[in-house]
Order: C-alpha cells, then structure tokens, then sequence
C-alpha cells in the first residue's frame, strides 16, 4: 500500500432495525385518553375568485393558487389536479353564523333540525334566528385523501347551499354500486371505493362560482386501505372523531358556494 493510501475501516451500525411488527403490536400506543375534543381534521376547500390565498398582495396569498384549485385549510396544500379520496362517514349539521355587515363569524353547530323551527325566511330565503344569525344547513363528507404520491389523510369536505345537490348526487352515486357476493348482489359500503374529486364552475341569479365535481368510482384494490377506511368511519360514528368548529373563513365560502355573500 503507498504511503499516500489511507485505509478505511468500514463500521457497521450496531443499531437494530426497526421492526414493523415491533410497531404493529404497539399500534395505539401514545393516545390513551384521546376524546374528539383533541383530534382536529383539516377541511378540504374550493378556491373561489374572492378567496384570499388568490388575491394578489394578500397576506394569505399562495403563490400558483387560483381559483377552482382545491385547498386544504390546515396544511395550506393546493391541488390544481384535482384528487382521488375515500368517503368514510356522513353527518348533517345546522350551523349558525353572523352576517358579514354584522362582523361576520361561526357561531355554533346544532346536530337538532329542530333549530331550523326557531327560524324564518329572510326575502333572500336564508333561515333566520331571532337574534338575527341564520342556520345554514351543512353536510358534512369525512374523507381520506390520496396525494397523488400515494400517501393519504383524513379531511372533511362541508357541503351546503348549492353543495348539498352535489352531496345528494354523490351519495346516489355511490348507492348505485353494486357488488356480488354470496348473499347476492349488495350494495358496498362508502368506503369501499375511491372517488375522482375536482371542480367545476357553477352558476345562477349571484353569480359563477367554483362547486365540487365527483366522479369516476374505483374499487379500492388494498386491503390495508380499505381497512385503514373502515377504522376512520368508525371513529367518525362513535365520535371519537369530529369536525372542528369552522373558523376558518375558506370552509364556509365553499361550503356556501353559489350563495349570496353574506357572512
């Protein structure tokens, strides 16, 4: 060996690796005590015309976000492509709101349909409380989302106004499925496809806007999805899971897309 050479001794890591079934058999671990009151699930929103993240010189403003992109409101994510995801549960809730000239702002939500006996029509239609906030009724969709690398997340899709057709479109969509198995042909559950989900532009006596546009059913083909799914909707159905009150101004603009602006 020359003087020059140097020999290099190669060290082998003495760290073992980690084991997945190691991991498997402490799934769980670390939430004992978790309640839906410490889970929060990120809204997915549509990008409208007036939405700050396109606004120029908004402090909100995402650079390449435009209108009709779909927005995810926690993690500030823009998908242009559109997406495929998973609907795991459903919940219909009454949410009341502060007009806009009144400063604007979530309220609360009411799980009882009652609340909307305690309303009256505005000459816009809205359903007005006493107090002068209205009632908006509001589909709720809890999804798992699949980015386009493959990974996926749970979100929340809240669909009112002109939204609820489309909810009521989606949910015929998914009842028309039908699969055979040995007690003959069923209908499979939400969860056991993914759907395309883009936008597509909308509109009437207020305008145009950007509504939801779901499509393209596909059978999930991984058992470990599909079960990953099932758990999600029923932590939904058992509340261990739930929508967080939407502060954000971005869920209630495409929740409410198509209506006049008045939150």
């Amino acid at each position: 060996m020359a003087k020059s050479e140097v020999a290099v001794k190669e060290e082998k890591s003495t760290a073992l690796a980690l084991s997945m079934e190691d991991m498997g058999a402490d799934a769980g671990g670390g939430f004992e005590g978790v309640t839906a009151k410490d889970v929060t699930v990120p809204y997915l929103s549509i990008l409208q015309s007036g939405s700050p993240q396109v606004k120029r010189g908004d402090p909100a403003q995402i650079p390449g976000a435009a209108e009709g992109d779909i927005f995810n409101t926690a993690t500030k994510e823009v998908y242009k492509e559109g997406l495929r995801l998973i609907p795991c549960a459903f919940q219909k809730r009454y949410v009341e709101w502060v007009d806009r000239d009144q400063g604007g702002g979530f309220v609360a939500s009411h799980a009882d349909e009652a609340i909307l006996n305690q309303t009256t029509k505005d000459e816009k239609g809205k359903a007005r409380l006493a107090n002068g906030n209205v009632i908006v009724t509001t589909a709720y969709h809890y999804v798992l989302v699949i980015r386009p690398d493959g990974s996926f997340y749970p979100a929340i899709m809240a669909m009112a106004s002109t939204q609820l057709k489309k909810s009521r479109d989606w949910f015929g969509l998914m009842q028309g499925l039908k699969i055979k198995t040995s007690r003959g042909m069923v209908t499979p559950s939400t969860f056991s496809h993914s759907y395309k989900c883009g936008t597509t532009t909308q509109k009437n006596n207020f305008g145009t806007w950007q509504g939801w546009d779901l499509s393209a059913p596909a059978m999930l083909e991984s058992n470990e999805l599909y079960a990953i799914a099932k758990a999600f909707s029923q932590s939904v159905n058992e509340g261990t899971v739930k929508a967080a009150d939407p502060v954000s101004a971005d869920v209630q603009e495409s929740a409410d897309a198509g209506e006049s602006k008045h939150f």
